[in-house]
């Protein structure tokens, strides 16, 4: 399903088009409103919103922290598997849509976690336990795209490195460089005063000899 994803980020499409284009086909399967992407930094070992599709940010208990980070998908974190909650009471929040259903997809790779994607919906029922399989599914093909976008930004991070380093590499030849034609123009000069020192030697000493007579 989300396989055609690979050429646009084999052709360098930025990551927002693609996070976007993730959404639009995973709505094809699963009802929903609005969609929060949420990728694990793991320096900071804390979930970090990087992307919103649709009116509202998805996500449930935003101001408790349950160790790895803040809201209820920082809970989801010690899931690996889909979170559904089929019918959400009325909470009175500042956000344009009630959210009645709401799934919370965990995003992993092997044994590398690499973030959550919250879906939310207005209506109740949108989403079951039944549909555990089908959400498993789409996760892991979702989690295989973010994997790839990793690793093309690790690449894009290395060639900037590589680049950078032929630019200070060239730099430094171009000094050398310099100082090698600073050296040649000392020699040569060195090679000219020597050759004015010599007849000048000799010609002082031909005066003394002279003054001498």
């Amino acid at each position: 399903m989300f396989s055609e994803l690979t050429i646009l980020i084999q052709n360098d499409v930025p990551s927002k088009k693609i996070y976007s284009e993730v959404c639009k086909i995973a709505g094809k399967k699963i009802p929903y409103q609005s969609a929060t992407l949420y990728v694990y930094n793991e320096k900071k070992i804390s979930l970090i919103q990087e992307f919103q599709f649709g009116p509202d940010v998805v996500d449930l208990i935003t101001g408790f922290d349950f160790g790895g980070g803040p809201g209820f998908s920082g809970w989801v974190v010690k899931q690996k598997k889909p979170v559904i909650v089929s019918s959400l009471p009325h909470i009175q929040i500042q956000r344009e849509t009630q959210f009645k259903s709401f799934a919370s997809l965990p995003l992993w790779v092997g044994e590398r976690f690499l973030g959550v994607l919250n879906l939310g919906h207005s209506e109740k029922g949108k989403y079951s336990k039944n549909d555990i399989k089908l959400f498993s599914i789409i996760s892991g093909e979702i989690s295989l795209i973010f994997e790839q976008l990793l690793i093309r930004k690790k690449l894009n991070i290395l060639e900037n490195d590589l680049i950078n380093l032929e630019s200070k590499l060239n730099s430094r030849e171009a000094e050398l460089d310099e100082l090698k034609d600073t050296a040649a123009i000392g020699e040569v000069v060195l090679k000219i005063k020597n050759e004015v020192e010599r007849p000048l030697s000799a010609i002082l000493g031909l005066a003394e000899i002279l003054e001498l007579s």
